[in-house]
């Protein structure tokens, strides 16, 4: 492994090689490099302007641009559990363009494309476990071309523009190349971008600051705190939980049904027969040491957790190896049991190996990485692990993602695994896009959420992407969460592969901020069969 401080080898396991919970490598140099956000837009809902054709009443009765009868209650198409309501098809004018990127007929989506040099540093890599902008791509274009015959958009389509970066993802998120993503951010702006659907992979905190502060709207922001978010407010959004909701979610699933039971996923019968014992790994910078301090302060008055040992590691692949040896020893030293990993992706992978070597096999509890990581961490110790904020992914036959795509392009199949991150992308933004209405601006975009009702829920079903409900400040309309575990023998329904999550507690959803749904309280979870 390259240790220079250049070397592609990090970046690309933190970032490309996962879904990870928190941006990687995101450098204490990008908080200081960066202009501060735009001021917050207003909450306050507003009038249509003088001249734009009064939309039509949500559920009252015609026809919607999907071929929905609306009425009471009925969503704007039928195939997903998250559609805004159905409003009949609407003929007038729309104001025209009535903020950058948005004209009568069009509303101009970006998506930078990684450079050729960071597919070569890639492509030398873990292939098989990462996605493909191309392939991602493809697949976006055929959720957007049929999201633009169904949904509502007053009069406009959505045109989706691709560019290559001259920044480079993978220098940006070690503090690196700030005037190249800055010059992004303004091709997108130049390109007439309203918003921006970079795969969050492939983007950095850095490129989306920027976008925020061009202006433009992003949903590839991931595991932001929610500070963050408010200052970049009415811009950055997210596809995945927020770093608050997270950390939220983390305190009360130890709290109500880990703290003061026995170790009984860990890999050897002595740690199994203890009381729990609790540490902490996180990286050093400022944003993460505050995530580990948020958790270790919460656990402390919530529950009585103290960790018994903390290591606060830095991000550099040069300190990689030894920082591993070095945070495992005092684990072990300390008789942890059960290890929480707030970690960026790279880091597990040296310290589970680093745990196989010393023969020490602790409970481990990740952040969410997509099955194609997990295959990555160190086997004995990866059959010990648990994950927050996820569960198996969805069978063919429960998928909505692929039952849109199978609509779209009549029977065809994605050409990317991560297809359902496109299609939950691009469902998030039409939402969003249609609630806002004619009046299309960032506010109205941020406004437009409060309109979406909360997603249809069954006895048998939240959704593929459990249940959502809009409020104030809503970066990511969910609201609850699964456990899983790794089943290292099981068929992944996201590539096929053998390897994959699975779900603890039958599969249950948890409010990421009510500790007292963990029901049944004080109880061990149902995870690896048991």
């Amino acid at each position: 492994m390259s240790t220079t401080p250049n070397s592609p080898t990090f970046p690309i396991l933190a970032r490309r090689y996962a879904i990870p919970i928190v941006l990687a490598a995101a450098a204490v140099a990008i908080l200081q490099l960066l202009p501060p956000g735009p001021p917050q837009g207003n909450l306050a809902p507003t009038q249509l302007p003088s001249g734009i054709t009064p939309v039509p009443v949500a559920g009252a009765p015609g026809r919607a641009m999907s071929g929905v009868q609306c009425g009471p209650g009925v969503r704007q198409v039928p195939w997903s559990a998250y559609a805004p309501s159905c409003v009949p098809a609407w003929h007038g004018y729309n104001g025209g363009a009535t903020s950058p990127g948005v004209t009568t007929s069009t509303i101009t989506v970006t998506y930078r494309k990684e450079s050729s040099s960071d597919q070569a540093s890639i492509a030398s890599l873990v292939t098989s476990a990462m996605p493909n902008d191309k392939e991602f791509l493809a697949d976006l274009h055929t959720y957007i071309s049929f999201f633009n015959r169904t949904y509502e958009l007053w009069g406009r389509k959505v045109v989706l523009k691709p560019f290559t970066a001259t920044g480079n993802f993978l220098s940006e998120d070690q503090g690196l190349d700030q005037p190249q993503a800055q010059a992004d951010a303004v091709t997108a702006k130049q390109l007439g971008a309203f918003a921006d659907l970079t795969f969050p992979m492939f983007s950095s905190q850095m490129y989306e600051q920027y976008l925020a502060v061009q202006h433009i709207i992003s949903l590839g922001s991931i595991y932001m705190p929610d500070s963050w978010l408010r200052q970049y407010y009415p811009y950055e959004y997210t596809i995945f939980p927020t770093g608050t909701q997270n950390n939220q979610a983390t305190v009360n699933f130890i709290c109500e049904r880990m703290a003061g039971m026995k170790a009984i996923f860990a890999g050897t019968p002595r740690m199994r027969s203890r009381k729990r014992v609790f540490g902490l790994l996180i990286p050093d910078n400022p944003l993460y040491a505050a995530d580990g301090n948020y958790i270790a302060s919460r656990l402390a008055s919530q529950c009585g957790v103290n960790f018994a040992a903390r290591d606060n590691y830095a991000l550099s692949v040069s300190q990689a190896s030894q920082q591993a040896s070095t945070a495992i020893a005092q684990m072990k030293a300390h008789g942890v049991t059960t290890i929480i990993c707030g970690c960026d992706p790279l880091e597990p992978i040296l310290f589970t190996s680093t745990a196989t070597s010393e023969g020490y096999y602790p409970e481990w509890m990740f952040d969410w990485w997509l099955d194609p990581l997990m295959r990555r961490i160190s086997p004995p110790q990866a059959k010990h692990s648990l994950v927050m904020d996820a569960g198996q992914w969805p069978s063919a036959s429960q998928s909505e993602a692929l039952k849109v795509f199978h609509l779209a392009d009549h029977g065809g199949r994605p050409q990317e695994p991560y297809f359902a991150l496109a299609y939950k992308m691009a469902l998030e933004l039409f939402s969003r896009l249609q609630a806002a209405g004619p009046d299309l601006t960032p506010q109205t975009f941020a406004r437009g959420i409060y309109k979406i009702p909360p997603s249809i829920t069954t006895k048998t079903s939240m959704g593929e992407f459990g249940p959502w409900r809009s409020g104030p400040y809503s970066f990511y309309p969910a609201t609850s969460y699964q456990v899983g575990w790794w089943n290292p023998t099981a068929k992944s329904n996201l590539d096929g592969e053998k390897g994959a999550w699975q779900n603890c507690d039958g599969g249950k959803w948890y409010p990421y901020t009510k500790s007292s749904a963990l029901a049944p309280l004080h109880t061990q979870p149902a995870c690896f069969g048991r």
